[in-house]
């Protein structure tokens, strides 16, 4: 017998199993919580960007200072290409925060399937 397995041979393995799938849960929760919310944001930005009649309300070009590279810039306001311009530091936003929830709910699930692993491998060894 491994020595590890003399103290509460029956027990340990059993409940670091349990830790592990508990754990883990968790981290599946996180993810699907996080995958409900990116779907809802793209559902109703869809929507709002079907019900915009036009591509764009106005465009502005300026040619800026001739001889100076990128001197120049170009505006479009409203219509769906204006909100999609005007929607672009919101999603860098998002997608962080997104980033954030799925690094977490895979870093917490990684971490209980390591549990359950350990679990299983003292079940294998202390039976």
């Amino acid at each position: 017998m491994i020595e590890i397995c003399k103290f509460g041979a029956q027990t340990w393995p059993l409940w670091t199993t349990v830790m592990g799938s508990s754990i883990e849960f968790v981290g599946f929760v996180i993810l699907g919580y996080e995958l409900i919310q990116t779907n809802k944001r793209s559902l109703l930005e869809a929507k709002s960007l079907a019900a915009e009649k036009s591509l764009f309300n106005t465009m502005m070009i300026d040619d800026g200072i001739v001889g100076e590279p990128n001197s120049g810039k170009a505006t479009v306001e409203g219509g769906v290409l204006g909100r999609l311009i005007e929607a672009i530091p919101g999603r860098e936003r998002e997608a962080g925060r997104s980033r954030k929830f799925i690094l977490a709910g895979i870093g917490i699930s990684g971490f209980g399937v390591v549990l359950q692993i350990a679990g299983a491998l003292g079940q294998a060894f202390c039976n």
